[in-house]
């Protein structure tokens, strides 16, 4: 297990504009007094992964005033499309030189816990990408990317960029099943909001 932590690093991608949540910015919405973003970094820093890096945009303050003192690069995304994929090349860019391994970790996946986390680190495999699905094999969130097909293929766009990556490379995924149906459950609108309060948070 320490070989494989020693290597990854976990990209979290929290430069996106909450727009479909309406008037709020879903990363502040707060579970059992912290926000999306602090849990999400909370469980990401008490990983085994060797670093944490979060995407930001430079207005983003609130965001900032969040997770200024936690143990995390900052790396602020410059391109004028607010995409994920734009602020995982950002973050991706500040990976560690030795880094093997880069998990992608959406902040907007409160279910998710830091156990699941270091299950996905345990399976990494160089020639493999590691994906959370539910127990029916529904591929879902985090993905464990090996760095050099992450930095070999990274020629996509947009918010759909990472699942026509995992398309191309379906051969080399490996589906790792997270307890029910966390690794599918993220909150973009209010009424996922609404069905996702009350019940209950990973630790």
């Amino acid at each position: 297990m320490m070989k494989n932590a020693e290597s990854i690093s976990i990209i979290i991608p929290a430069a996106g504009k909450s727009s479909r949540m309406g008037d709020s910015d879903k990363l502040l919405l707060s579970l059992d007094g912290k926000t999306l973003l602090k849990l999400a970094v909370l469980k990401a820093v008490n990983s085994t992964a060797k670093e944490v890096i979060v995407v930001l945009r430079q207005d983003q303050l609130f965001r900032l005033k969040e997770i200024e003192d936690f143990p995390v690069k900052i790396v602020y995304s410059t391109h004028q499309l607010n995409l994920m994929s734009n602020s995982i090349q950002a973050g991706l860019d500040r990976v560690e030189p030795s880094a093997l391994g880069v998990l992608i970790f959406l902040p907007d996946m409160p279910l998710i816990t830091t156990s699941d986390l270091n299950t996905l680190i345990d399976c990494f495999h160089e020639e493999h990408i590691v994906q959370a699905c539910n127990h029916n094999q529904q591929p879902g969130h985090p993905v464990l990317f090996p760095r050099q097909i992450l930095s070999n293929s990274f020629k996509i766009s947009g918010d759909e960029g990472l699942r026509t990556l995992l398309q191309a490379n379906a051969s080399s995924v490996y589906f790792v099943p997270l307890e029910g149906n966390r690794a599918l459950v993220d909150v973009d609108t209010p009424d996922d909001w609404k069905k996702l309060t009350g019940a209950g948070e990973g630790t």
